[in-house]
């Protein structure tokens, strides 16, 4: 038989870009039993669909296949070309200099750098594209974009309480280790929220 609430559940998940994990967190379902609605496996409570609902944006009736919803009640993701700003090391730093070679397409709020180098490979690979956002702050075991005295780098950001390191995912490169002064001069341009790899 068909379950129309599941259907419905995930066409809404779909199209509004809203993943398990986020719903768990906005509903307090927990993991297994989302997973069980989700896959149709099991049908939720009135309580529980609720939940759902609100957290999706949408009626109970909807989900329960009582009623219609135009498209355009979901938030479709608005894509937008951005600037690839020239080259990042994925090696030694490189000097850090804008100079536009080509665009990309994302719905993120973003700008675009191509990786030189391969101390991030296997997980970024020479010639691959970060999209990165903009932020002059970072947390231990973000991926960043950072640069010191003009050059730039890509790498793992690890700090302690007397220096910062930054820490390639290649294991045959070793961590540039930053104390002192240089280490109040680096400055952190962004965090890495993605990378593509053409084939």
């Amino acid at each position: 038989m068909k379950n129309i609430f599941a259907e419905r559940m995930r066409q809404t998940m779909f199209l509004n870009g809203v993943r398990q994990a986020e719903l768990v967190d906005k509903t307090g379902i927990d993991k297994g039993s989302l997973s069980s609605y989700v896959n149709g496996r099991y049908m939720p409570n009135a309580d529980k669909i609720a939940k759902i609902a609100t957290a999706l944006g949408v009626s109970v009736n909807f989900l329960l296949g009582k009623e219609e919803i135009p498209i355009a009640k979901f938030t479709l993701p608005q894509f937008h070309d951005v600037p690839v700003l020239g080259s990042v090391a994925a090696g030694t730093p490189i000097i850090a200099q804008e100079d536009i070679i080509g665009t990309v397409m994302t719905d993120k709020n973003v700008f675009a750098l191509k990786v030189k180098g391969d101390s991030m490979s296997p997980r970024i690979m020479d010639g691959d594209i970060v999209l990165v956002r903009q932020q002059d702050a970072a947390e231990d075991g973000d991926l960043v974009i950072a640069e010191i005295d003009g050059e730039a780098t890509c790498k793992v950001l690890k700090r302690s309480h007397s220096s910062v390191m930054l820490v390639p995912f290649n294991a045959a490169f070793t961590p540039i280790v930053y104390t002192g002064q240089e280490a109040e001069d680096l400055r952190i341009l962004g965090k890495v929220v993605e990378s593509r790899h053409e084939w």
